[in-house]
């Protein structure tokens, strides 16, 4: 089973250029938006990453994406966290600046030590795919696994594919089915899951869906 480094960038368009959510709905978002300038040029890196938001998304200002990544990297050079992982998937697309897998990965990194959920599956696959960073399946699994933990769907769906293809995790079809069981709501996965049911037994099948709900109550609900 193989995947292709466009799949890497497929996921993360999904994820980042997602419609902004909440805040752009409120009546009083032009006075947050005033506020938000205010502070980021006093260098609040909250600010800064909110107001990136505002040029990616062309809201009260015109769209400009060279803008949004700047912004980005000054809170993210600041440790913010959701600024690190926006500013590694500008780079991973080529957003308002030039494509640079290996400073995608610096900053997934940044982001992923600090326990943010997609970042560690975007690392990990950058692993998985040797994107931006030397192939290596054990640090994938690493941080993908991390990202499972933590709630991702990505994360969650990888690993169990992970353990499908013995790829720096051991080869365990129950192991899979219990990860891609916690995620058989997105097509993609429910499609391995049940691959995988045409080679089971029963009761192999039943140990996973088991083990399954051992992980939800271990991990939680998985972060959409």
């Amino acid at each position: 089973m193989k995947y292709s480094k466009l799949s890497l960038i497929f996921i993360v368009l999904l994820v980042f250029l997602s419609p902004i959510g909440g805040e752009s709905e409120q009546a009083n978002l032009s006075d947050e938006f005033t506020k938000h300038k205010t502070l980021a040029g006093e260098g609040d890196a909250e600010a800064e990453f909110k107001l990136a938001e505002y040029y990616r998304h062309g809201i009260y200002v015109s769209k400009d994406n060279a803008k949004e990544a700047e912004l980005y990297e000054k809170a993210a050079s600041q440790g913010h966290i959701r600024a690190q992982a926006a500013l590694a998937n500008c780079y991973a697309l080529g957003i308002g600046v030039s494509r640079n897998p290996k400073k995608a990965v610096f900053w997934w990194e940044k982001a992923a030590v600090q326990g943010y959920p997609d970042s560690q599956y975007f690392l990990g696959r950058a692993y998985y795919d040797g994107e931006g960073v030397i192939k290596n399946y054990v640090e994938a699994a690493k941080w993908v696994t991390s990202a499972a933990q933590n709630g991702s769907a990505f994360g969650r769906g990888f690993l169990g594919i992970l353990h499908m293809e013995g790829k720096g995790v051991t080869k365990d079809n129950i192991k899979a089915y219990a990860w891609l069981n916690m995620v058989s709501d997105w097509r993609m996965y429910k499609e391995h899951r049940d691959e995988l049911e045409t080679k089971m037994s029963q009761e192999e099948i039943k140990q996973a869906q088991n083990l399954s709900q051992k992980l939800l109550k271990q991990f939680g609900k998985t972060i959409e």
